[in-house]
């Protein structure tokens, strides 16, 4: 059946009366006061055909020309093709409501009259007329700082080639293949088997160089041991260690081989190997929990400032540049500072073991002793002493800003709805 294209249609939707605006017709449509050069809105109403008119004028706005007993006449501007003529139709009062189209103009009349007044009581001359919106005024950003994102390079080749390999070997209920574990597990147990493996030949080479200076020492009867002994500090496997740590890092850096596993891996070792100097001088040196709160103050900074970095979404734990902290700053931000602070603290704790020639003695009795029989030692002793005060300042502060970041993201995902 053809489509209609009567008077009426299509207006099913479009004449049909509001939500909860059904029924009579309110008493007060019928005493409005219309007078001629008002504007009115044309609204059809659905529940009276007398007087409707056309679709087209539904929702248009026009001025009255007219008043009758039943009807109102309203000139509206009609657009047909490129002109526009105006169109004069009667409708009854049913079919339009007073527009609020004037409103605005007569407020903004009333209000540039006050201020017309008020001005030539004043003896002075405004303009009344609307200025458009100048530009915002210009501010200082302050405490900003800007944070340069290096793109990380993916390479398509060898990722479509590694999962082509894993699309053609098939995986049980668990993700294993049958009788091929997961790599994750021998990763973990190889770097545990690793780790023992230093810390046995670290024990062997030290037991060894403490024999040998033992023997030194009853072959020079005491004199100017604690001064060779100082000298023996490059022959430490401690003192290799940490030189070795350095040169990693930087050939790491310089030839793009940063990783993940590499940045974990070089913080256990570090505190794996600061431990066992720890636990060894807490046996040497009373009282020994001295030496046992240093250890805990360093593994539970580093493992807090870690857990902190991770609930930030940080890539690494030395990214301190939102810290309020001129130390920590210093110390994260300048490789030369941090290198010169945590060297100082191993060389400390190598002077330390070295000098040593009794158990259960008092460190600064040692130190005292050692600085009166050779006056070599007072300065490697002082530099070391400096740096390593310093690395104990940005462990303790370290400890409470990751605290307190780890404290403030309960809080806040406690109030999350």
């Amino acid at each position: 059946m053809p489509a209609g294209h009567g008077l009426r249609s299509r207006t099913r939707d479009l004449f049909s009366r509001p939500f909860r605006k059904k029924g009579y017709i309110p008493l007060s449509t019928y005493l409005k006061i219309y007078k001629i050069g008002d504007y009115v809105d044309i609204k059809v109403n659905g529940a009276v055909h007398k007087g409707m008119p056309h679709k087209f004028y539904h929702g248009r706005t026009g001025r009255v020309w007219n008043v009758t007993k039943r009807a109102i006449g309203v000139e509206i501007n009609k657009q047909v093709g490129n002109r526009i003529i105006r169109k004069r139709i009667h409708v009854r009062v049913e079919h339009v409501q007073p527009s609020r189209c004037m409103e605005e103009f007569k407020l903004r009349k009333i209000q540039n009259d006050k201020l017309k007044a008020e001005a030539k009581t004043h003896g002075e001359k405004i303009s009344t007329k609307r200025q458009p919106e100048g530009p915002k005024p210009g501010f200082m950003v302050e405490g900003a700082t800007l944070e340069t994102v290096t793109p990380i390079p993916y390479d398509v080749v060898n990722d479509l080639k590694a999962w082509e390999f894993f699309e053609k070997r098939k995986y049980n209920a668990k993700g294993e293949k049958d009788g091929d574990r997961c790599r994750g597990g021998a990763y973990s147990i190889g770097f545990l088997v690793f780790s023992i493996t230093i810390l046995n030949s670290e024990a062997r080479n030290l037991n060894s160089l403490v024999a040998s200076i033992g023997k030194l020492d009853q072959s020079l009867n005491g004199q100017n041991v604690r001064t060779f002994n100082i000298i023996c500090i490059p022959l430490h496997p401690q003192y290799h260690c940490f030189i070795c740590d350095g040169l990693d890092g930087w050939f790491a850096r310089k030839l793009n081989q940063v990783s993940t596993f590499g940045a974990v891996l070089d913080m256990v070792m570090d505190r794996i190997s600061t431990a066992c100097l720890l636990v060894i001088l807490s046996q040497v040196y009373r009282p020994g929990l001295v030496f046992l709160s240093l250890l805990a103050l360093d593994i539970a900074s580093h493992w807090l400032q870690m857990y902190s970095m991770f609930l930030l979404g940080k890539a690494s734990h030395k990214d301190v540049r939102d810290s309020t902290n001129w130390l920590l700053k210093l110390y994260n931000g300048n490789r030369i500072f941090m290198t010169y602070c945590c060297v100082a603290c191993e060389v400390l704790y190598i002077i330390l073991f070295l000098i040593a020639k009794n158990e259960t003695e008092n460190v600064i009795d040692v130190l005292v002793n050692a600085a009166e029989q050779s006056s070599i030692i007072v300065f490697p002793v002082s530099l070391a002493l400096f740096g390593w005060a310093i690395k104990q300042a940005v462990n303790i502060i370290q400890l409470k800003t990751a605290a307190d970041v780890c404290v403030l993201y309960d809080i806040n995902r406690k109030q999350r709805p």
